[in-house]
C-alpha cells in the first residue's frame, strides 16, 4: 500500500514526496521551494487537471510549456527520443507534427518524477533570466512568480515592485483586477504591487516553513497516519498558466551541454501509479487540492489577462 505523509494541511504519497526530493537533490533547487510549489499548484495530486486550461500534473504545466521543457531538457532525463520529435516552427515556437506523439509527450506530465524534474529545470531557467534582467536577490517568491507568470511576466512584475512599489496593481493589470478582486483589493482598497507581492510571499514562506516543521532540513521523513484536507486556497477561481519558457539567449546555442542525469522514466506511469494514488486519495484524502467550489488561482490569472488559457 502506498505510504502517505502529512505536510501541514496536505497529504502526500511517498511516490510524490520521493519525486520532489530527488528532483531537488539532482538539480540543486531548494526542496522547500519545490514542496511549496507542488502544494500551491496541485496539492500534491500528480494527475491534477485544471478546469479552465490544459494545465496538467504535479506542477501544472500547460501543453506548450511542457513541450518546450522536453525539447530543452529531455536528453538529460532519458527522453531523447521524445525530444527529437519536437520541431521549431519558423516563428520560433515548438510543435510536435505527429498528433499521436504529441499526446504521448503531453502524457508524460502524469509522471510525478518527470514533472518534478522539469519544474526544477524551469526554476533554474527562470532564476538565470531574472538574475540577468531584474537583478538583485532571486528567492523562492521570485521563482514562484516565474513559474506562474513565465520569466518575462515575472520580470515585468518584479521591476514594478522594485522601481515603484506604491504602484497600484489594478492600474497595471486592470482586466485581471476586474476578474480577480481578492488579489488586488482589501476592504475596498486597491493594493500596491508591493502588497500583492507580500501576499504571495507570505504563502510561499508559510509552506516552506511547513517543510522544515514536517521533515527537518535533513532528517528522514516520518510516515504519519491521518492529517486533514487541504486548507482553503489563497484565492478561488479558474487557473490560468502562461507559456513563457526561456529558450533563446540563455538556454540554447551558447548554453553548456546538458548533464545526463541517471533517470530512465516509464513513458506512462499513470497507468500504474494512477489506481494506487486513487485508492490512497479515496481512503485518506491524499492530493486533495481544495474544498469544493474551486482550486487555487494561478498568479497568472491574478496579474495579467493577456494570455489565453485555452491556447496550447
Amino acid at each position: 500500500m502506498t505510504l502517505v505523509h502529512t505536510f501541514g494541511p496536505y497529504r502526500v504519497t511517498d511516490t510524490v514526496l520521493s519525486a520532489v526530493r530527488d528532483a531537488s537533490a539532482r538539480t540543486g533547487v531548494d526542496f522547500r521551494y519545490m514542496m511549496a510549489k507542488a502544494a500551491t499548484e496541485s496539492a500534491f495530486n500528480p494527475h491534477a487537471r485544471a478546469a479552465t486550461s490544459n494545465a496538467t500534473g504535479l506542477y501544472q504545466f500547460i501543453n506548450s510549456t511542457w513541450i518546450a521543457m522536453v525539447h530543452n531538457h529531455g536528453d538529460a532525463y532519458g527522453l531523447g527520443a521524445y525530444a527529437a520529435q519536437i520541431v521549431e516552427r519558423p516563428d520560433g515556437t515548438l510543435d510536435v507534427p505527429d498528433p499521436a506523439m504529441r499526446q504521448q509527450i503531453l502524457g508524460l506530465r502524469d509522471d510525478p518524477a518527470l514533472s518534478a524534474y522539469m519544474a526544477a529545470e524551469y526554476a533554474l531557467e527562470n532564476r538565470t533570466y531574472l538574475e540577468q534582467t531584474v537583478g538583485g536577490t532571486i528567492g523562492a517568491t521570485e521563482l514562484y512568480l516565474g513559474h506562474f507568470l513565465g520569466a518575462h511576466g515575472a520580470a515585468r512584475f518584479l521591476s514594478a515592485v522594485r522601481s515603484d512599489p506604491q504602484t497600484i496593481g489594478a492600474h497595471l493589470f486592470p482586466a485581471a483586477a476586474a476578474a480577480n478582486g481578492p488579489a488586488f483589493y482589501r476592504d475596498g482598497r486597491a493594493l500596491t504591487v508591493r502588497e500583492i507581492y507580500d501576499l504571495f510571499d507570505t504563502r510561499v514562506e508559510t509552506d516552506m516553513a511547513r517543510v522544515d516543521e514536517a521533515f527537518g532540513p535533513s532528517e528522514p521523513m516520518p510516515v504519519i497516519a491521518g492529517g486533514v484536507l487541504a486548507e482553503a486556497p489563497l484565492l478561488s477561481g479558474p487557473s490560468f498558466f502562461v507559456n513563457d519558457p526561456v529558450r533563446s539567449g540563455f538556454f540554447q546555442g551558447g548554453a553548456p551541454a546538458a548533464t545526463v542525469r541517471p533517470y530512465a522514466p516509464t513513458p506512462f506511469p499513470a497507468a500504474v501509479a494512477g489506481p494506487a494514488f486513487t485508492a490512497v486519495a479515496q481512503a485518506a484524502g491524499a492530493g486533495t487540492a481544495a474544498p469544493a467550489g474551486g482550486r487555487s488561482l494561478s498568479l497568472w490569472a491574478v496579474l495579467t489577462a493577456s494570455a489565453d488559457p485555452a491556447v496550447s
